[in-house]
């Protein structure tokens, strides 16, 4: 099923990228752009709840200062604001640009994704239930897909949602599905959404050596100080999600003393 995109504008783009951890618009030149197919479903799906997508006709933000602050890397403005293509927020910080246009098959330009298992991944995310895939929109989707991925893999790591860590961003993109399916996901729903074993991940006869356990293990994964660099809306969520972990965990506790 096609991922819905958010069609933004100058009054609404703040609030389109930072409704999510991560947010990928495409910027070009006409109201009825879309998305590579596969893209926004590979990472919809990779990354349940953490990512928001969109798409901004540039035409009319004329305002040079408009793009010098809502388009701003960790080290200020980029040179690339208003350029089309593809923009990669964590935050509402840009992360990664891609420029959305595709290399030809036929030329090597180094650092391609031909790792079997992880073209396969992708293509299982991207396209699942569809029977026929084109593989025009597919090589495209590999592309777009396997530039933006090592950031997201990185990122995670660097957060500490990762139980095996990571060398390097290539490294972990070239690992096996396996070893990509160990990067812990940041929860974005509400605490109030989530019945206590499931905050804590543990199951109801669980015993108290392994709840002790668990919650250690998600309140090291939740902790505010990983987002401490995010957003102030993100640094609440952590905060409220630590709380609801400690009652979480008071309130099974309780069920098994």
């Amino acid at each position: 099923m096609a991922v819905e995109l958010e069609k933004l504008n100058d009054e609404t783009f703040i609030d389109g990228v930072q409704t999510t951890l991560y947010a990928i618009v495409r910027v070009g030149r006409t109201s009825f752009m879309k998305f590579h197919p596969g893209v926004a479903e590979y990472f919809d799906s990779t990354y349940p709840q953490l990512f928001a997508f969109g798409t901004l006709n540039s035409v009319p933000i004329t305002n040079p200062e408009w793009w010098k602050s809502n388009f701003r890397s960790s080290i200020g403005p980029l040179r690339t604001a208003g350029s089309d293509g593809y923009f990669l927020f964590e935050a509402g910080t840009v992360i990664s640009h891609h420029a959305g246009l595709i290399r030809h098959s036929s030329v090597s330009y180094g650092g391609e994704t031909n790792d079997p298992q992880a073209r396969q991944r992708i293509q299982d995310a991207a396209f699942a239930g569809r029977s026929r895939i084109n593989e025009v929109e597919l090589e495209a989707c590999i592309e777009i897909v396997s530039f933006f991925d090592e950031y997201i893999v990185r990122k995670q790591a660097e957060a500490g949602f990762s139980s095996d860590g990571y060398s390097t961003a290539s490294d972990s993109f070239q690992n096996d599905a396996h070893t990509r399916q160990s990067v812990q996901r940041p929860r974005m729903r509400s605490p109030d959404e989530v019945d206590p074993y499931e905050l804590l991940e543990v199951a109801e006869d669980v015993d108290l050596a392994t709840l002790k356990a668990a919650f250690k293990k998600q309140m090291k994964l939740n902790h505010p100080d990983k987002v401490s660099h995010m957003s102030k809306a993100i640094q609440d969520f952590a905060s409220a999600q630590v709380k609801a972990i400690k009652a979480a965990y008071d309130t099974v506790k309780g069920h098994h003393e």
